[in-house]
């Protein structure tokens, strides 16, 4: 790769115009074409000085639609880190597009946050990556060859099984990944036939990172984070059962994860009778901290069978109490009785939390957006400000983020031959969505929280009040 020595602005200007290579072959072309363009990624110019060098080009911001384009999956990125990308107009850049990282920050360290409008863009959106799709006419050893004159010998190469018909070449050089993929077309003999496809990606090495995967969904942190174990240990103080019912209890209320071990049935609602025999003349606090465990229990609990035929959890459970609608679902009503028995007291604010948590519990004929609006909206009325507070504003700021995703193509996530829909909003109303959840973030970033989703929700406020959309939201029951 090139090695430049920039003496100011005027010649970074120069060395990034576009060169002139048609004297070349389409190879050499192609690979000169490349080792230019990488250069610049060194420098990680900004959306704006881009824009300055290449004004033919037309910038697409971020969005869903990830039917229309590719490079996310090719390069391995997260939808949320990408900011804009830079097609490039000109048959001689053989399909370039420049792609452009929302701004890198870090927990504890946080900058301000800018103005509202798409300057923040321009100005903080850095170039991170390229991209490149080829003529399947040029020979592949060609390309090849000639990008390994500029880089030398491959670091490494792939061939994937038939089915996959996916080949590729990688050089890693001065903080710079390239990899070069083509797919074959098997003939009717087995043997390969040309490429029916080639693309180029570069991207720098330090691309900004994924600040957290928990950080996609709208759960109260830290209850999802810590899985429950901080609603359980406290709901289980509060019950003051026998320690050891207690334990076998909680050992299985907490979310199914790698592997556990399965209850008998039979045992199982043995358990479960024992637990809910609180005596009557326990505290309503006390009795509604263990309906709250038991609908948890009745949850999460990994029942095996030891015989056959299989039969549904509800079968053992509706003796106890638990209700099932007509589709077999639990519908909660432990959790309901624990709230409405504590009303207003900690175990109903443990209630509220959890119901915030479970996103199958939002059975309902409105969107789950809608009924978590609702439910964190009526908790944050209820109870006075704790600990929990900041946590209920994260989900709140992300059922109002799905709300106006779900206004986008393809922000559902739900398609019809690669055509993805939207549920489109007014214009008042996408902007009250995009309001009122930069209100809910600013709140929890008030709450100086600490955790990896501090810097995942300063940047969703960045993306927001730039005018891009929110990040997807991994949530909601059955992936909704």
């Amino acid at each position: 790769m090139s090695k430049l020595k920039l003496a100011g602005p005027a010649l970074l200007f120069v060395v990034f115009l576009l060169p002139s290579f048609a004297q070349d072959a389409p190879a050499s072309m192609f690979a000169k074409q490349v080792e230019h363009d990488i250069a610049a990624l060194s420098f990680q110019l900004s959306v704006g000085a881009w824009q300055e060098l290449h004004p033919d080009e037309k910038l697409e911001l971020m969005h869903y639609n990830h039917g229309k384009d590719h490079y996310e999956a090719d390069l391995g990125m997260e939808f949320y880190s990408w900011c804009a990308a830079s097609p490039s107009q000109s048959p001689s850049t053989f399909g370039r597009v420049a792609l452009f990282f929302v701004p890198s920050v870090k927990a504890g360290a946080l900058p301000p946050l800018p103005r509202p409008g798409r300057a923040s863009i321009k100005e903080s959106c850095r170039m991170q990556a390229l991209h490149y799709s080829v003529s399947p006419e040029i020979p592949i050893q060609d390309l090849v060859r000639e990008l390994s004159s500029a880089w030398g010998a491959p670091s490494g190469s792939l061939s994937g099984p038939r089915d996959i018909s996916l080949h590729s070449t990688a050089w890693d050089h001065e903080g710079v990944s390239v990899r070069l993929e083509f797919r074959l077309d098997y003939g009717p003999h087995g043997r390969p036939d040309a490429p029916v496809g080639i693309v180029l990606y570069a991207k720098r090495d330090a691309l900004p990172a994924v600040t957290c995967f928990e950080c996609t969904h709208s759960y109260p942190f830290p209850l999802f984070s810590e899985k429950l174990t901080l609603l359980m240990q406290e709901a289980a103080q509060i019950a003051a059962e026998d320690p050891a019912l207690t334990r076998q209890i909680v050992s299985q209320s907490g979310p199914i994860e790698g592997v556990r071990s399965a209850e008998d049935p039979s045992l199982a609602v043995i358990r479960l009778r024992k637990w809910l025999e609180v005596p009557k003349q326990r505290s309503p606090q006390q009795r509604a901290a263990a309906l709250l465990l038991a609908d948890l229990y009745v949850e999460n609990a990994q029942l095996g069978y030891a015989t056959k035929p299989y039969v549904e959890p509800a079968e053992f459970y509706k003796g106890l109490g638990a209700e099932y609608d007509k589709g077999g679902n639990y519908v909660h009503n432990f959790l309901d009785q624990a709230e409405k028995m504590d009303d207003g007291g900690e175990v109903s604010e443990l209630a509220g939390l959890w119901a915030l948590s479970d996103e199958c519990s939002y059975r309902d004929e409105r969107s789950w957006p809608d009924v978590a609006i609702e439910k964190a909206e009526s908790f944050l009325a209820h109870f006075p400000p704790d600990q929990w507070t900041p946590y209920v504003h994260y989900a709140l700021a992300r059922a109002h983020s799905a709300k106006l995703a779900w206004s986008y193509p393809g922000g559902d996530a739900e398609s019809v031959d690669n055509n993805y829909i939207a549920y489109p909003l007014p214009s008042a109303a996408r902007d009250h969505e995009r309001d009122a959840a930069v209100e809910h973030f600013r709140a929890f970033l008030d709450a100086k929280p600490e955790g990896p989703e501090v810097a995942f929700a300063w940047l969703e406020v960045w993306r927001l009040i730039a005018g891009l959309p929110p990040s997807s939201i991994g949530w909601g029951c059955g992936g909704e």
